[in-house]
């Protein structure tokens, strides 16, 4: 392994496990108590947990004592300065010289790079000591995460020996360079048109929903657009079974549930899609509200 020692060091470490085959395989994350607890069949784990979190050392050395080890890797949080540039599906071969790659290495200051799992692609991984501008994840083949993300790290070196940094401003020229804008989506009017005030914010929604006993699935739902114990789930599944734990936690307020859809991984352009006197959002999350059981207020 050639891994940076500074990400050696920081306590972000978990393992997942491929669950599928090709580019359906999901990676399952779990912790080393998951793991300890039921080596047979460990239940997955809420990656976002720190608790979960553990020293490089302890990981990979379960890791060699793993069954099946092909199917087992290495997992890094994100956030907290930490970020990564995701390519995928690069054509002309994987080096250095490729002029792809070598952009990428520019615009993150020649940082430690290395080849994804899928031997077709890189992660590029670097740090900012600084407030990180917003930004969307996702353009096509290529991907930016800052957090609330564990990235798959196989210690295949390509270049860079060190974790670079980047400022602010370089950070935003990297946004510009591969149209990682923030989207503007449009919020559509939900029961009448008028919002109902949240109970509370967004963020607690999302870290009640991926703290709770099922948070593992929530948060493969929201983060990867998947549900880890049904892969045979259309996509009009998912959104529902999304907005099933959006309606709960929330407090089934219709106007938040579709805020934080638009922000996952399942959002597509059908969400929008007019159904008469409705759209195909409003429909979903109505769906989502009434198949829900209702959560306990603050102040009950």
């Amino acid at each position: 392994m050639t891994i940076p020692a500074e990400m050696m060091e920081a306590k972000r470490w978990i393992l997942y496990r491929l669950d599928g085959n090709g580019h359906k395989a999901q990676k399952l994350p779990y912790s080393v108590a998951s793991i300890l607890k039921n080596r047979n069949h460990p239940e997955p784990v809420n990656p976002l947990d720190s608790s979960g979190w553990a020293s490089y050392t302890t990981v990979y050395d379960l890791l060699k004592t793993t069954r099946y080890p092909e199917q087992w890797g290495l997992g890094f949080v994100l956030g907290d300065g930490y970020c990564c540039l995701d390519i995928d599906e690069i054509q002309g071969g994987i080096s250095a010289d490729n002029p792809e790659i070598d952009r990428a290495m520019y615009f993150t200051n020649q940082t430690y790079t290395e080849v994804s799992q899928s031997g077709t692609g890189i992660h590029c991984f670097f740090k900012v000591d600084d407030e990180i501008p917003p930004h969307s994840t996702k353009n096509g083949r290529y991907e930016l995460y800052s957090k609330e993300r564990f990235i798959a790290v196989t210690g295949n070196k390509l270049a860079g020996d060190q974790l670079a940094y980047l400022t602010s401003d370089e950070f935003s020229e990297l946004i510009g360079v591969y149209s990682f804008y923030p989207k503007q989506r449009p919020r559509h009017p939900t029961h009448g048109g008028k919002d109902e005030p949240a109970l509370i914010s967004d963020e607690q929604v999302l870290k009640d929903m991926f703290g709770s006993a099922n948070g593992s699935i929530a948060y493969n739902l929201f983060k990867h657009g998947n549900h880890p114990n049904h892969p045979e789930y259309s996509h009009s599944e998912l959104d529902l079974s999304l907005c099933n734990f959006l309606a709960f936690y929330s407090y089934k307020n219709p106007a938040q549930m579709d805020r934080l859809f638009r922000q996952s991984a399942l959002y597509r352009d059908k969400w929008d899609d007019r159904r008469a006197q409705t759209t195909y959002g409003e429909m979903t999350i109505q769906a989502g509200i009434n198949s829900a059981n209702d959560r306990p207020k603050p102040s009950d």
